[in-house]
């Protein structure tokens, strides 16, 4: 478990971009970990639906956690040097300037992309990273390579809506809507952000009410979806505007 924890802490910043990314504080006292983990896995993504995967992680400070061997030895930091399987036009964007992290420091980033008909199937992940570990007066760079990831692309179903949240419980209305939606329950998420069918994010918007209100009335006519976040989850609601 200790080293499922932290393949997937490592997983999260196989990225070289760099971006503002708010991570969940939740996960800032913990002793290490990644959440989700290998069992729980990546959300499954859908064909032309924009895809966000909201990854936090902390490393362990002692090398111990990870391997025996070194154990007592310091994690000074940590880094991937590659990411392997990943379908083309997806991407990691770090919370950390290089993807670099201290040891028994807390992170995020986002995984995220745009699924194509083509790319349908199963991608299994690996990752290999460099982790600088202090022994005594020495600090050396230590390979690792990591596997039991996976992302699951399919094509969107018709009742997108069913699929991936309950309807009876969370629902937007007027569907399709003109100016104003309102995403019903909204309550148990922190933010809805409304993405175009290209990926492109057109709106993020702090729901602070139990039914909220978008504004929509500046979209242009076509299909939007709308991911409704709290912490490491992300729901999607689909809508059209007229």
């Amino acid at each position: 478990m200790k080293k499922q924890l932290f393949v997937l802490l490592t997983l999260f910043i196989g990225v070289t971009s760099y971006a503002q990314i708010t991570c969940n504080p939740q996960y800032q006292d913990s002793t290490y970990g990644a959440w989700p983990d290998t069992i729980i896995n990546f959300d499954t993504a859908y064909v032309d639906v924009p895809y966000i995967q909201v990854l936090n992680f902390k490393a362990p400070a002692d090398a111990g956690d990870i391997n025996p061997t070194y154990s007592g030895a310091s994690i000074v930091s940590y880094k991937v040097t590659d990411v392997e399987g990943l379908p083309t036009g997806f991407t990691y964007t770090c919370s950390a300037s290089n993807c670099n992290y201290p040891g028994g420091n807390a992170g995020c980033a986002n995984l995220t992309g745009t699924a194509t008909t083509a790319q349908i199937g199963t991608y299994n992940i690996k990752i290999k990273l460099d982790v600088k570990i202090q022994v005594a007066i020495i600090t050396q760079d230590v390979p690792y390579e990591f596997t039991g990831y996976r992302l699951v692309i399919k094509e969107a179903p018709e009742d997108l809506n069913t699929v991936l949240l309950n309807s009876d419980e969370v629902y937007i209305y007027p569907n399709p809507a003109s100016n104003l939606v309102t995403i019903i329950n909204a309550n148990n998420y922190e933010t809805a952000e409304i993405y175009g069918v290209n990926g492109q994010l057109v709106l993020s918007h702090e729901i602070t009410h139990v039914d909220e209100e978008l504004n929509v009335s500046h979209l242009q006519n076509g299909v939007y979806f709308v991911h409704l976040k709290k912490g490491n989850t992300a729901n999607i609601l689909k809508f059209s505007k007229n």
